[in-house]
Protein backbone atom coordinates (compact mmCIF):
# COMPACT_ATOMS: atom_id res chain seq x y z
CA UNK A 1 0.00 0.00 0.00
CA UNK A 2 1.65 3.34 -1.00
CA UNK A 3 1.41 6.21 0.69
CA UNK A 4 -0.64 9.05 -1.00
CA UNK A 5 2.08 12.06 -1.57
CA UNK A 6 1.08 15.75 -0.39
CA UNK A 7 -0.68 17.10 -2.76
CA UNK A 8 -3.50 14.43 -2.99
CA UNK A 9 -3.91 14.34 0.89
CA UNK A 10 -4.43 18.54 0.70
CA UNK A 11 -6.53 18.19 -2.15
CA UNK A 12 -8.51 15.32 -0.44
CA UNK A 13 -8.47 17.98 2.58
CA UNK A 14 -10.48 20.43 0.46
CA UNK A 15 -12.90 18.76 -1.13
CA UNK A 16 -14.06 17.41 2.42
CA UNK A 17 -13.44 21.04 3.79
CA UNK A 18 -15.58 22.40 0.81
CA UNK A 19 -18.19 19.63 0.48
CA UNK A 20 -21.25 20.85 1.63
CA UNK A 21 -22.48 17.52 2.67
CA UNK A 22 -21.63 16.17 5.76
CA UNK A 23 -20.28 12.58 6.58
CA UNK A 24 -22.65 9.50 5.78
CA UNK A 25 -22.02 8.53 9.44
CA UNK A 26 -23.80 11.99 10.73
CA UNK A 27 -26.52 11.78 8.56
CA UNK A 28 -27.64 8.65 9.11
CA UNK A 29 -31.06 7.81 11.96
CA UNK A 30 -30.45 6.52 15.36
CA UNK A 31 -30.91 2.99 15.44
CA UNK A 32 -34.75 2.30 15.68
CA UNK A 33 -35.66 5.55 14.05
CA UNK A 34 -37.22 5.41 10.65
CA UNK A 35 -36.27 8.79 8.59
CA UNK A 36 -39.03 10.96 7.38
CA UNK A 37 -38.75 13.28 4.30
CA UNK A 38 -41.85 13.60 3.15
CA UNK A 39 -43.30 14.79 6.37
CA UNK A 40 -40.81 14.90 8.81
CA UNK A 41 -41.50 15.77 12.31
CA UNK A 42 -40.44 19.80 13.47
CA UNK A 43 -40.31 22.59 15.67
CA UNK A 44 -41.99 25.10 13.47
CA UNK A 45 -44.81 26.05 15.82
CA UNK A 46 -42.97 26.14 18.85
CA UNK A 47 -40.61 28.55 17.11
CA UNK A 48 -43.14 30.68 15.46
CA UNK A 49 -45.04 30.93 18.85
CA UNK A 50 -41.70 31.63 20.63
CA UNK A 51 -40.42 34.23 18.08
CA UNK A 52 -44.00 35.84 18.73
CA UNK A 53 -43.90 36.11 22.16
CA UNK A 54 -40.46 37.54 22.33
CA UNK A 55 -41.09 40.30 19.74
CA UNK A 56 -44.40 41.43 21.38
CA UNK A 57 -42.13 41.16 24.82
CA UNK A 58 -39.30 43.95 23.35
CA UNK A 59 -42.10 46.03 21.28
CA UNK A 60 -43.76 46.74 24.57
CA UNK A 61 -40.88 47.42 26.01
CA UNK A 62 -39.58 49.73 23.64
CA UNK A 63 -42.94 51.12 23.11
CA UNK A 64 -43.16 51.77 27.12
CA UNK A 65 -39.50 53.73 27.06
CA UNK A 66 -39.97 55.86 24.01
CA UNK A 67 -43.30 56.91 25.46
CA UNK A 68 -41.88 57.70 29.06
CA UNK A 69 -39.05 59.54 27.47
CA UNK A 70 -40.64 61.94 24.68
CA UNK A 71 -43.87 62.34 26.62
CA UNK A 72 -42.47 61.93 30.61
CA UNK A 73 -38.98 63.23 30.38
CA UNK A 74 -39.79 65.15 27.38
CA UNK A 75 -36.43 64.89 25.45
CA UNK A 76 -35.10 61.48 23.46
CA UNK A 77 -30.83 60.78 23.81
CA UNK A 78 -28.91 58.73 21.74
CA UNK A 79 -29.22 55.47 23.50
CA UNK A 80 -33.06 56.22 22.77
CA UNK A 81 -32.02 55.89 18.97
CA UNK A 82 -29.73 53.08 19.74
CA UNK A 83 -32.40 50.88 21.24
CA UNK A 84 -34.48 51.81 17.85
CA UNK A 85 -31.67 50.61 15.83
CA UNK A 86 -31.36 47.47 17.95
CA UNK A 87 -35.02 46.84 17.89
CA UNK A 88 -34.84 46.90 13.85
CA UNK A 89 -31.88 44.47 13.93
CA UNK A 90 -33.91 42.17 16.01
CA UNK A 91 -36.94 42.02 14.07
CA UNK A 92 -34.90 41.32 10.39
CA UNK A 93 -33.16 38.51 12.56
CA UNK A 94 -36.24 37.53 13.76
CA UNK A 95 -37.94 37.67 10.40
CA UNK A 96 -34.70 35.77 8.83
CA UNK A 97 -34.97 33.01 11.51
CA UNK A 98 -38.52 32.31 10.71
CA UNK A 99 -38.38 31.96 7.39
CA UNK A 100 -35.05 29.65 7.88
CA UNK A 101 -37.77 27.63 9.99
CA UNK A 102 -40.35 27.46 7.26
CA UNK A 103 -37.87 26.14 4.90
CA UNK A 104 -36.63 23.53 7.45
CA UNK A 105 -34.89 24.81 10.13
CA UNK A 106 -35.49 22.60 13.26
CA UNK A 107 -36.01 19.32 11.74
CA UNK A 108 -33.84 16.77 12.49
CA UNK A 109 -30.91 16.28 10.49
CA UNK A 110 -31.53 12.91 9.24
CA UNK A 111 -35.11 14.21 7.98
CA UNK A 112 -33.79 16.81 5.58
CA UNK A 113 -33.97 16.30 1.77
CA UNK A 114 -29.93 16.64 0.77
CA UNK A 115 -30.56 16.64 -2.79
CA UNK A 116 -33.05 20.07 -2.90
CA UNK A 117 -32.78 23.06 -2.32
CA UNK A 118 -34.02 23.29 1.33
CA UNK A 119 -30.88 23.37 2.91
CA UNK A 120 -29.31 25.85 0.15
CA UNK A 121 -32.20 28.31 1.95
CA UNK A 122 -31.44 26.97 5.33
CA UNK A 123 -27.53 27.78 4.42
CA UNK A 124 -28.29 31.40 3.21
CA UNK A 125 -31.03 32.23 6.09
CA UNK A 126 -28.34 31.73 8.51
CA UNK A 127 -25.55 33.72 6.54
CA UNK A 128 -27.63 36.56 6.57
CA UNK A 129 -28.43 36.26 10.66
CA UNK A 130 -24.87 35.36 11.10
CA UNK A 131 -24.50 39.07 9.44
CA UNK A 132 -26.93 40.64 11.86
CA UNK A 133 -25.10 38.85 15.20
CA UNK A 134 -22.42 40.58 13.65
CA UNK A 135 -23.50 43.95 14.43
CA UNK A 136 -23.87 42.78 18.17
Amino acid sequence: MTKPSTGETTQQTFLQMTNPKPPPELLGAPPGTIPNLVNPVNQTEFFIVLHSICLVIITLGLAMRLYTRKFIVKRLKVDDYLCVFAYLLTVAGTGVNLLATLEGNGTHIWDLDWEGDQLKRIFRASQFTQTALDFL
